[in-house]
C-alpha cells in the first residue's frame, strides 16, 4: 500500500486518541526487559517528538495530534511515567491521561492529574494483578470506586483495556463496562481496540449494547480488519468512535490476520514480540506498519459502510477533540 491511496481519503487533521510514550528512567531498578520486547527498537524512549518525526515521514500532509500515557507494565514508575506525559500536554494539540493503578491513594493521583494538566486516566489489568492472576483480573478490579467517583466528578476520560481472555465476548466484561458507564455518567469512557476485537465474532451482536450510552466511546487501536471497523462503523454512533493506533507498537512493520475465530500479528521483523504473533520476516512479504494497515483497514471499512466525508473527519479529528477538550474542563 502506498501513501498516494490514502490521500484523497484522510482529513488534513488527525488526533491519535491511543499512543504510549517511553522514557528510559521511568523503569524501576532492576526490572529486565526480554530481548525480544518491542521496546528496545526504540531504545526505552518514545516522546511526543519522536511521535511526530515518524509522522511527518508516514503522514506528510497531515497535522497530527495525540493523547499520550506511559507503557501500563508491573515495572514503571506511575508517577515518572505520569511527569514524562505532563511534560509535553498543551491542551491544544497534545493531550495526557495517567496510568493508574488500583492501589493509587485518590489524593495521590489527584496530585498527579494536576502537576501533569492530565484529563483522565490509563488503567491496565497487570496493575491489578497484584493479588490476584492476571487470567482473573476483572474490570472492577482495575479502579477503585473512588478513583472512579473522582473521575465522575470532574468529568474526566479514561481508556480501558478490558481484561480476560474472550475480551468483549465475555458476558462479565460486558455487565462490568455497563456497570460502569451507568454507574459514572461523567466519566468519558473509552473502551479501546474496540473492546479488543481483532475478529468479526468478538464484537459481533456486542458493540450495540453501548450504542446508546453517551458517555461510552470506543477507540480502534491496533485494529486493522476491515469487517470488524465496518461494523463499528454500521452499528455504533460514528461520532462517539475516535481513531488511535497504540504507537509506537503500530510503528512496526507487521499486520493483524483473523484466523477461524482467532487473530495474530504477523511480525515483519524478526527478533520483536507482541502479544499473539508470529515471525514472518523470512517469508517475503514487503510488509508496511500495523499503522498503515489499520489506515488501509478503515479506508475499506468506510467505504462499505457508506460513511461520508463529514463521518470520517470526525472520527480521525473531531470526535476525540471535543471529548478531550470537555475533560480538560477541570483544569480551567
Amino acid at each position: 500500500m502506498q501513501y498516494e491511496d490514502l490521500k484523497v481519503f484522510l482529513p488534513k487533521k488527525i488526533l491519535d486518541a491511543h499512543v504510549h510514550i517511553l522514557h528510559k528512567d521511568s523503569w524501576k531498578d532492576g526490572y529486565v526487559f526480554k530481548p525480544d520486547d518491542y521496546k528496545m527498537i526504540f531504545n526505552l524512549h518514545f516522546g511526543v517528538p519522536e511521535y511526530m518525526e515518524q509522522m511527518s515521514q508516514l503522514l506528510p500532509q497531515q497535522e497530527m495530534s495525540v493523547n499520550v500515557f506511559g507503557c501500563p507494565e508491573v515495572g514503571i514508575d506511575l508517577a515518572d511515567a505520569d511527569a514524562f506525559t505532563g511534560s509535553f500536554v498543551d491542551g491544544e494539540r497534545v493531550f495526557g491521561m495517567a496510568l493508574v493503578s488500583p492501589r493509587d491513594s485518590a489524593e495521590a493521583l489527584l496530585a498527579r492529574m494536576r502537576s501533569g494538566q492530565l484529563i483522565g486516566y490509563k488503567p491496565y489489568q497487570s496493575f491489578a494483578s497484584y493479588n490476584k492472576p492476571l487470567k482473573d483480573v476483572e474490570l472492577f478490579d482495575m479502579m477503585t470506586s473512588e478513583q472512579l467517583e473522582m473521575a465522575n466528578h470532574y468529568g474526566w476520560a479514561t481508556t480501558v483495556h478490558i481484561p480476560r481472555q474472550e475480551r468483549l465476548a465475555d458476558e462479565l466484561n460486558l455487565k462490568q463496562m455497563e456497570a460502569w458507564v451507568k454507574r459514572y455518567p461523567n466519566v468519558k469512557f473509552i473502551f479501546a481496540h474496540l473492546g479488543r476485537s481483532y475478529f468479526l465474532n468478538c464484537i459481533k451482536g456486542r458493540l450495540e449494547r453501548f450504542a446508546d450510552y453517551g458517555n461510552c466511546y470506543f477507540d480502534t487501536a491496533m485494529v486493522n480488519n476491515d469487517r470488524v471497523l465496518e461494523y463499528a462503523f454500521r452499528h455504533f454512533p460514528v461520532s462517539r468512535l475516535v481513531f488511535g493506533t497504540d504507537s509506537p507498537i503500530a510503528l512496526l512493520p507487521g499486520k493483524s490476520v483473523e484466523i477461524n475465530d482467532q487473530y495474530v500479528y504477523m511480525m515483519g521483523r524478526a527478533n520483536c514480540h507482541i502479544g499473539t504473533s508470529l515471525d514472518a520476516s523470512a517469508s517475503g512479504l514487503a510488509f508496511t506498519s500495523f499503522y498503515y494497515e489499520q489506515l488501509n483497514g478503515i479506508m475499506v471499512a468506510a467505504e462499505y459502510a457508506g460513511l461520508d466525508a463529514t463521518q470520517v473527519e470526525a472520527f480521525f479529528y473531531g470526535n476525540a477533540f471535543k471529548l478531550f477538550k470537555e475533560a480538560s474542563k477541570w483544569l480551567n
